[in-house]
């Protein structure tokens, strides 16, 4: 759209997210935990089992684990990454 429109191109790469299809899959969007320390960030890790949510258990989907990496001054998650099966979402 920036291009239509005249002005300059710009892609914020920590936005787009990875995936490794395999079963269970990977996916991640975001600073890594070592890239967020490597830019001096100091960060809070958060991890959550997939058992925790309610569609995995509905489904009798319940292993893996969702990780949050979080900048622990302002409070702004960095990234979300989970490691589960392919049946499971997490939503924006």
């Amino acid at each position: 759209m920036e291009i239509i429109a005249g002005k300059a191109r710009h892609v914020n790469y920590e936005a787009i997210a990875s995936i490794i299809y395999t079963i269970p899959k990977l996916a991640g969007v975001g600073l890594t935990e070592n890239q967020a320390k490597e830019q001096g960030i100091e960060v809070r890790i958060g991890k959550i089992p997939v058992r925790a949510n309610s569609r995995a258990l509905c489904s009798d989907d319940v292993e893996g684990m969702v990780k949050f990496v979080a900048d622990a001054k302002a409070d702004r998650i960095l990234r979300r990454a989970h490691f589960a099966s392919c049946r499971f979402r997490i939503n924006r």
